[in-house]
């Protein structure tokens, strides 16, 4: 049988039993002897000592620094610092993880630890022989220090330029970090935190660089703080964009609600003509009233209804709709009545009168040099137009405005033409299948 896998009955002796702390007494059935474990720190050591109950003058010694133990427990958890090797000594004395087996000269401690992946493994420590010698016990401490510390350095310097460049890495996630930083920086309370936090690592890295030992803990935090960020970003996007959602639903029917047109049904649509109407710094302070005056499918189609309800009125906006889905139209201050049924032609004042595209978001502005920039018959006709010839021809010699109608762009009355017939996608005629007439009026 491997005296490794015996049980062990451990008992923590009291402080009236030692003066010193961290003792415990092994019971081992197969030998039927009694072992007292003490664990101390020396100085940069952790000494383990194994004394026999039955003779105490016989006991078994070893000492561990921090880089002896890492070698012993390749493969498990590391530590920062020999007090918390000595805390997880302990507590494996405690929880009875710990075996003992005597062989000759030779304790052999086994140790049950749990390592990385959560699974039991051991450490095996042996404790060599030693007789009370104070003097000898001292030498061999101060030359196993010498020699510990000459492996120590020789480690420090193998490990050198590795450590530089994990230190490298670091600083270039705190950069990285650093740029995270700046984009959060007006988010809710519990990023402010986590900004806070990446500060004080930024901090710990600069002022304590040469301390090795801490670069574990430092990229453990990085990584963690990396994954909140994130986790918050996520938050924030999701957040925002079920705001934003929110935000333009309520905004489009508010905003809608301000014109009552079948034709105009998004608030860009909306926007883009008001940027254009508000066209100085007086106007742009104002609010815009659409006043519906006329709408073909409801009040007729006939050229004259559109006289009896429009006549008289300055500041009018006109849309056009037509069969095959194109949407324009233009904007007078002129007004559209004229006397005894006859034609008549006006021109609006400088950078008043204009035509747009609503489906290509365009604006053409007329050009103040023509001599007219509007055209009217009383009973055929309605024409914004330039000196030479019409730009857009609302015309039916029966009266009505459904029905063919002519379109050219010709005339240099109206800004940059990309391409010919481009108000109506390069169509030269069009069928109006809605007309809508709103009065424009600037509110304080």
């Amino acid at each position: 049988m491997n005296a490794a896998k015996l049980p062990n009955k451990l008992n923590k002796l009291s402080e009236e039993d030692y003066n010193d702390t961290n003792k415990y007494i092994l019971l081992e059935p197969y030998e039927n002897k009694k072992y007292s474990i003490k664990i101390n720190i020396i100085e940069t050591h952790i000494c383990i000592i194994a004394n026999q109950i039955q003779n105490p003058n016989i006991f078994y010694t070893i000492e561990l620094c921090l880089n002896d133990f890492y070698q012993l427990s390749k493969g498990f958890r590391t530590f920062d610092n020999l007090e918390e090797i000595c805390d997880e000594l302990n507590n494996i004395f405690i929880s009875s993880k710990a075996s003992i087996i005597k062989k000759d000269y030779i304790i052999l401690i086994i140790l049950t630890i749990n390592s990385i992946g959560g699974k039991e493994q051991e450490i095996n420590i042996e404790l060599n022989r030693n007789t009370i010698d104070k003097e000898n016990d001292d030498i061999k401490i101060k030359i196993l220090k010498i020699n510990e510390l000459e492996n120590e350095i020789k480690q420090i310097k193998e490990d050198k330029n590795i450590l530089l460049k994990r230190i490298k890495d670091l600083e270039d996630l705190v950069n990285i970090q650093n740029n995270e930083i700046k984009k959060l920086r007006n988010i809710e309370i519990e990023q402010k935190n986590i900004i806070e936090k990446i500060n004080n690592i930024e901090t710990f890295i600069n002022e304590h660089r040469y301390k090795i030992g801490k670069i574990n803990n430092i990229e453990k935090i990085l990584n963690t703080q990396k994954s909140e960020i994130e986790k918050i970003k996520n938050w924030k996007n999701a957040y925002n964009t079920d705001m934003q959602e929110m935000l333009t639903i309520k905004m489009n029917k508010m905003t809608l609600n301000k014109i009552d047109s079948k034709i105009i049904n998004k608030i860009e649509e909306l926007e883009f003509l008001e940027n254009r109407l508000k066209n100085d710094d007086i106007l742009k302070k104002k609010n815009i009233i659409y006043k519906l005056l006329y709408r073909a499918t409801k009040d007729g189609n006939n050229i004259k209804t559109f006289h009896n309800k429009c006549d008289n009125i300055k500041g009018t906006l006109i849309i056009i709709k037509t069969t095959k889905g194109m949407r324009f139209g233009g904007y007078t201050e002129q007004i559209w009545n004229i006397n005894n049924n006859k034609c008549e032609s006006r021109k609006d004042d400088k950078n008043v009168c204009f035509c747009f595209s609503l489906d290509l978001f365009k604006i053409y502005n007329f050009n103040d040099n023509c001599q007219l920039s509007i055209h009217i018959c009383y009973t055929s006709r309605l024409r914004f137009t330039g000196d030479d010839c019409q730009f857009i021809d609302i015309y039916n010699e029966n009266g009505l405005l459904f029905g063919n109608t002519s379109y050219t762009i010709k005339s240099n009355a109206f800004g940059k033409i990309d391409k010919d017939y481009e108000i109506i996608n390069g169509q030269k005629e069009f069928s109006v299948i809605e007309m809508e007439v709103f009065q424009i009026i600037f509110d304080i």
